[in-house]
């Protein structure tokens, strides 16, 4: 079902557009938690930057790796790579 899903995402732009619309949507209420949550760390602005970094080298990952063959075969292998993936991206724009 969720080959499905991927599938008529990357094939109808509508669908694609809302579940952008719905990603950013959720970005914005988790960065409104984060900041009331970090508030004395963290101002509406950064905190909006965090997750969107997160959130975005996520689905980046995601996607490159959906886009190989064979991905779905081994999810947990899928599942070590894309956080790999997510913690080295993460890291590199990190503060020293």
């Amino acid at each position: 079902m969720a080959q499905l899903r991927l599938q008529l995402m990357h094939s109808t732009p509508a669908v694609r557009g809302r579940a952008l619309q719905v990603q950013l949507d959720s970005q914005l209420e988790i960065a409104a938690h984060l900041h009331r949550a970090y508030a004395d760390e963290l101002n509406l602005v950064e905190a909006a930057a965090t997750v969107g970094a997160f959130i975005g080298a996520v689905s980046a990952a995601l996607q490159m790796l959906l886009d190989e063959p064979g991905a779905l075969d081994d999810p947990a292998k899928m599942q070590r790579r894309m956080w790999a993936a997510v913690e080295k991206a993460l890291l590199t724009t990190a503060k020293p």
